[in-house]
């Protein structure tokens, strides 16, 4: 370290790990105590970062593993890809004094954090929790950390002790409050590897900006790399990709649970929903029907018409989060016609809706617009079915968002569609 610009004779040299052979090549046997037979050697797996706080003080990341050479002058040892945890040192440790972090997570929870990664670890000639990147918050002198780590149970084979499972990485994170003395647990920032997405390779600024901590990184679908040796990977396409989490996303967060879905007009109760819930493991649904699912995006059929509040609750590691909204039902053949001569345009719309029923069978009927909680935003409007007329509502006094358009004729058909207003 240099406390002048780098002038020549203002460095200082600290080693903070020491390698116990000098000036290895990978030509001698790693034979530590001098009994002719090889030791394992825990040391760093070369991917060190480094940075400087507000004080000046000097800290340092490296990935962990072990190295064994057994065989003397073939230029070549071999390193622990299982190894886990994460090297620190700053510069109030002193020399040789370099920590170890214990930094693995058990994702499943069974109390063995390695029985579901993958038996074939990739080579990226690292440990499985590495790659740190720092970056300094220079308000408050917090520092955070990202690494790259695999997630239990997301091998394209859905058996990690296949030979040939491979776990994918997420990017995960801690931070220290306090310079260095005491850490978080370690947090999913990306939540992607159980969708197939290895994430490897982090960077990051030196401080963050705007109180955000701002990542790019490497992300594919398939683990490892074209420079493996035996088995290794095709040459193929990867993906650069940025985000920036502020502070928040450090700490454990629930998920995000949303979704869409689409009434079927024919008359069946048919319902397909969309998920759209993130950082999200499993999915429970619940049809106000008495019927529940665990799919992902299911498709449910009711049997009577009325309106249902549908509940979508996401659950991921960390805890759980739930969405309802209010769908109608429109069982029968009147529903049906209603429904084939129903118009509700444009959409998205200003707020200025124009309602066309293309039949004279329905009377008079009653309009309702209600938001996605089924809540009513309007005072019902009458509208004579009766030669096929057209009528304008006005909805912008509503703010932007979804809605739904309730029609009710006089002889109870009912139909609905959905809407969005955008002003």
């Amino acid at each position: 370290k240099s406390t002048s610009n780098g002038d020549a004779g203002s460095w200082t040299r600290t080693r903070i790990i020491d390698f116990p052979i000098e000036g290895f090549d990978g030509n001698t046997i790693s034979d530590v105590d001098g009994d002719e037979i090889a030791d394992t050697i825990g040391t760093t797996d070369g991917t060190a970062s480094i940075l400087i706080d507000n004080a000046g003080m000097m800290h340092v990341w490296a990935g962990a593993t072990n190295l064994l050479d057994v065989v003397e002058g073939d230029n070549l040892w071999s390193y622990f890809g299982g190894v886990t945890g994460m090297w620190y040192w700053n510069e109030s440790f002193g020399t040789d004094s370099i920590q170890y972090l214990d930094i693995m997570l058990d994702w499943d929870g069974d109390g063995d954090r390695f029985a579901g990664i993958g038996f074939d670890i990739p080579v990226y000639g690292i440990g499985l929790t590495s790659q740190p990147t720092p970056a300094l918050d220079p308000t408050t002198g917090n520092i955070y950390v990202m690494f790259t780590q695999p997630v239990e149970n997301t091998d394209f084979e859905g058996d990690p002790s296949s030979t040939t499972a491979q776990s994918f990485r997420d990017i995960f994170g801690i931070y220290t409050t306090d310079g260095g003395a005491t850490w978080s647990d370690e947090v999913n920032l990306t939540y992607v590897a159980k969708d197939f997405y290895e994430n490897v390779f982090p960077s990051t600024t030196t401080t963050t900006v705007g109180d955000i901590v701002h990542a790019l990184w490497w992300q594919d679908q398939d683990p490892g790399n074209a420079f493996e040796g035996d088995g290794a990977d095709p040459i193929a396409s990867h993906d650069i990709v940025y985000k920036g989490w502020d502070f928040s996303r450090f700490d454990p967060y629930n998920p995000t649970a949303d979704f869409t879905f689409n009434v079927s007009t024919d008359g069946t109760g048919s319902v397909t929903f969309t998920n759209l819930s993130v950082d999200a493991d499993t999915y429970n649904w619940f049809f106000d029907d008495g019927e529940t699912s665990a799919s992902n995006s299911p498709v449910h059929i009711y049997d009577a018409s009325d309106e249902y509040e549908v509940c979508l609750t996401a659950t991921n590691v960390y805890g759980f989060n739930a969405s309802c909204k209010t769908i109608s039902i429109n069982v029968g053949i009147m529903d049906v016609v209603l429904n084939n001569a129903l118009q509700v345009y444009p959409s998205p719309s200003n707020g200025n809706v124009n309602i066309s029923i293309n039949s004279n069978a329905f009377g008079v009927a009653t309009i309702e617009v209600h938001n996605m909680l089924g809540e009513l935003m309007n005072e019902p409007v009458n509208y004579n079915t009766e030669g096929n007329k057209e009528l304008n509502v006005d909805l912008t006094n509503l703010a932007n968002g979804n809605y739904m358009v309730k029609v009710i004729s006089d002889n109870g058909s009912v139909a609905v569609r959905q809407i969005t207003i955008v002003k």
